[in-house]
């Protein structure tokens, strides 16, 4: 028994969810990321890239580096391209002529790095520079806790479990191994982007093209927030409150579209796009049912005819025609024909106030049988009929119509 055990005990494969085996993977999965995006900008103003066809610049870029995954022409005149292949880094970084344009390439800003956030009270408590020291091998480059204003004017700031960490890669991993924790990453929402001199959303104030400041507290140009006495109005939804209040339904939509871009990994532009599909869009049977709103229905109704014009009145002894009968589809088909026989029905003895009640039970009705030993099908389903007021010296004619 002892050898079995020592057996299975070598045998045993190592634990797969311990800490070492965690951080050398992690180590491992970050030297795989390499920046994908650059910018190639002229340095010669006399010569620029804008003079440059698509085809020159397509032909140039695959000789001196190969087949790039995108290329862009950004608006000032230089060019975006993104690579997948970390061979083609060396060879971007050495360009400086491009088609005899002498340029240099640069590693884009914000392209190569995104940011999550993680929620861990243990991890918030320590400093900055220990949360850099020990997750840089997991490609993390910047942290900041987020503090909370003090609810006196001599207190300070609080700080929060919330952390938001930038990472040098596109998109951040599921989950980052903080010593023995292992906590999951959220996706970052920034918030959206004012302009502090025209108070519109999108853009910032250095690339702002309006002449005049406008305010943000009552939206009149020519003057600032701080020096306004006057009464607030926004001037993107011309709402009682300034530019940069958070109830503002532009605000709302401007949030919305930053949560899409985020969430999707998309451009501001397609973001926009899909915000404004789904606020324009109709509402469907499920958010009709979770918003609890009835939805408007409109009854149509027609009028069928029914499949004979002959009935059988209760107590006769033969079938009387009447007039075509219609009756709505809702209709049973009982009442119909309980209304058909109560208007060709003789009135009873006893009725009173024009309403007939019956003081005798009711007959039975004995139809007669046909009179020819042909047999009674749907095509002849009316021979009965049209044979016994044949001998009563009726036409059959003018009885099956």
């Amino acid at each position: 028994m002892a050898f079995q055990e020592t057996t299975q005990t070598k045998s045993r494969p190592p634990n797969k969810r311990s800490c070492l085996d965690s951080e050398t993977s992690d180590e491992e999965s970050a030297t795989e990321y390499f920046p994908r995006w650059f910018v190639i900008e002229g340095t010669d103003k006399s010569k620029t890239l804008a003079q440059l066809s698509p085809f020159v610049i397509g032909k140039s870029l695959k000789c001196q580096v190969g087949t790039l995954k995108t290329v862009k022409r950004l608006q000032r005149g230089d060019i975006l391209v993104e690579t997948d292949k970390p061979d083609y880094v060396k060879l971007l970084l050495k360009m400086n002529t491009l088609a005899d344009v002498p340029v240099k390439v640069s590693v884009h800003r914000t392209l190569n790095i995104c940011k999550g956030v993680i929620r861990c009270r243990d991890v918030a408590r320590c400093e900055q520079k220990e949360i850099l020291d020990n997750l840089q091998s997991q490609g993390v480059i910047d942290a900041v806790v987020i503090t909370l204003k003090p609810d006196t004017p001599d207190g300070e700031r609080r700080r929060t479990n919330t952390v938001i960490l930038s990472f040098n890669r596109p998109q951040p991993p599921q989950y980052i191994t903080c010593g023995y924790l292992r906590v999951p990453v959220a996706t970052f929402v920034p918030n959206p982007l004012r302009c502090f001199k025209c108070q519109k959303f999108g853009h910032g104030r250095q690339h702002c093209k309006a002449e005049e400041e406008v305010c943000s507290r009552c939206g009149e140009s020519g003057h600032d927030y701080t020096n306004c006495s006057e009464k607030e109005n926004c001037v993107n939804c011309k709402g009682d409150h300034p530019a940069s209040s958070k109830t503002c339904p532009k605000w709302k939509f401007e949030q919305k579209v930053q949560q899409i871009r985020s969430e999707k990994n998309i451009s501001f532009i397609d973001a926009r796009k899909l915000a404004l599909g789904q606020s324009s869009a109709k509402p469907t049977m499920s958010t009709v049912v979770l918003s609890g709103m009835r939805p408007s229905t409109s009854v149509t109704s027609r009028s069928v005819e029914v499949q004979t014009d002959l009935t059988w009145p209760l107590g006769a002894r033969q079938p009387t025609q009447v007039a075509c009968v219609t009756k709505h589809q809702t209709a049973a088909k009982s009442t119909a024909t309980e209304n058909v026989g109560a208007t060709t029905a003789p009135d009873d003895k006893g009725s009173k106030g024009g309403q007939s009640k019956s003081t005798q039970p009711p007959k039975k009705i004995n139809r007669p049988p046909p009179s020819s030993t042909q047999p009674v099908t749907d095509t002849n389903r009316y021979a009965a009929l049209a044979s016994s007021q044949g001998e009563e010296g009726e036409s059959s004619s003018s009885v099956i119509k």
